[in-house]
This record gives C-alpha cells, structure tokens and sequence, in this order.
C-alpha cells in the first residue's frame, strides 16, 4: 500500500475548502450568516473603536468570536468530515493541531490585545467553517432545489396510490 505525501493531504484540504465556496448560496450565507451576523459583537466593537474605546476590545471580541465558530465547526468536521475521508489520521492530527494552537494563542493573548493574532483566528475559524460545512447539502441551490422536487414528487405518489 502507497502512503500519500503531505502535499496530497494539503491538496485535499484545500480541495474540500474550495469546492463549496463554488455554490453562490453557499458563498452568501457565508458572508451574511456567519460573517456580518455571527460577527455583530466585533462589527460593534469595531463601532466604539472608532468612537475612542481602546483597540484591545475589538481583538477580545474577534478572538471570542473564533473560538466560539472554530469549536462546533471542528466538533463538526471530527464527526462528520474526517470518517469520510481517505486520510482519516492526518486530518484528525491536523484539525486538532490547529485547534489547540488557535486556542493557546487565544488563551495568551487575549487580555494583552493582539490584534494580529485576532485575525489569524478569525480566519482559522472561518476556514474551520467551511470545511465543516463543505458536505452541508442544505447550503446549496441544486440540492435544495432537488429536495424540494423529490418532496413534492414523493407527496405526490401518496396521492396516487389511494
């Protein structure tokens, strides 16, 4: 049995990240649901920002922020991404690294107020998003559309056997 190089790991990573960000409902809700939505307490924080209240808020609230999307997102990929996947040990090592370094960073800074490291997690937990999300049928225009089809069809079906 051939063992896969890293870059064949890396490359299927990326390939479950890219693919759905293909589907405009998906890249929406994305950027309404989880980006402006999920993210209203650093949009306001950025707000008081701007109105004189130091820096160090906005980073608290962003790295709040990334725990709280990576945690369930990466719960997520453990249960239902990685038993799919043919490199089930490297991306559970990966996943759970990234995790725990996203969340010592978070734990050392935090009180001091990186901004830089606020971003680098934010954007970690976004990327954890998607991939937790990259089989989420229901994101989808063609497959909603094709269950609300299969539905209908099947309601339909009882009618005809009466």
């Amino acid at each position: 049995m051939e063992h896969p190089n890293f870059l064949e790991i890396i490359r299927d990573l990326y390939l479950k990240s890219i693919e759905p960000c293909k589907e405009p409902s998906f890249v929406l809700y994305f950027i309404f649901m989880v980006v402006i939505f999920g993210g209203i307490g650093v949009i306001l924080s950025l707000w008081q920002c701007i109105n004189g209240e130091p820096l160090r808020y906005v980073s608290q609230n962003m790295m709040t922020y990334a725990v709280a999307l990576s945690v369930p997102a990466a719960l997520t990929i453990f249960l239902h991404i990685i038993p799919h996947s043919d490199y089930k040990v490297s991306h559970t090592i990966i996943t759970l690294s990234v995790l725990i370094l996203q969340i010592v960073a978070v734990c050392f800074s935090f009180w001091n107020g990186h901004f830089i490291i606020a971003i680098i997690c934010t954007i970690i937990s976004w990327w954890y998003w998607i991939l937790a999300n990259s089989c989420n049928g229901s994101l989808g225009d063609k497959s909603y559309h094709s269950q609300i089809k299969n539905d209908l069809q099947n309601h339909g079906a009882k009618w005809d056997n009466d």
